[in-house]
This record gives structure tokens, C-alpha cells and sequence, in this order.
């Protein structure tokens, strides 16, 4: 099991949510409007520094991943300009 850390610009938050149903993700959690600084830029949602991030949880199997990764890439290579996603693995157990 993993646990998908995916950060990504708050502009293609719904296009990440709708992949994530087309392939058959039953549940994420996700936190909107995210402020801070990382390697596309500074964001803090003013006039100085606009625009937010959006972090999506996602928890599949192992043999899911590819799947959820080959979408984000294809997600990502419709952009000329490509928008901010990244994506984080981390081993994960539900222990309750």
C-alpha cells in the first residue's frame, strides 16, 4: 500500500480529482488553498505572490500507482506551460 502525497496548482485541482475517478480511485482527501514556497515558485494567494496549491491524499495499492502516475503525466504534458504537480510516495498500512 502507498500513500500519494500529490501537490499541485490549485488551477488543475478538478483535473487531477476527474483522473482520479476516470481510473477508478475510490477516496482521497484533500486540503485547498495551500500557501508556501517550493520549486515552481512562491505562493501565497496575494496580489504579490498569487495563486495556491491544493494537496490530494491518496491511498492504493502498490500495482495502482502506475496507473495514477501515467495520468498525472498526461495531465501535466497537456500544459505548454506545465502547471505545478508533484507527486510523493511513502509506504503506508491502515492500522485501525
Amino acid at each position: 500500500m502507498q500513500m500519494l502525497t500529490v501537490i499541485c496548482d490549485a488551477g488543475v485541482e478538478e483535473r487531477v480529482l476527474e483522473g482520479l475517478r476516470q481510473i477508478g480511485v475510490p477516496g482521497y482527501s484533500r486540503v485547498s488553498d495551500l500557501t508556501g514556497l517550493g520549486r515552481t515558485g512562491r505562493r501565497e494567494g496575494d496580489p504579490i505572490w498569487p495563486g495556491t496549491n491544493s494537496l490530494i491524499l491518496v491511498s492504493v495499492p502498490d500495482e495502482e500507482v502506475e496507473s495514477i502516475l501515467a495520468m498525472l503525466r498526461s495531465l501535466k504534458s497537456e500544459y505548454t506551460r506545465p502547471p505545478a504537480l508533484h507527486v510523493f510516495s511513502t509506504p503506508a498500512s491502515d492500522l485501525l
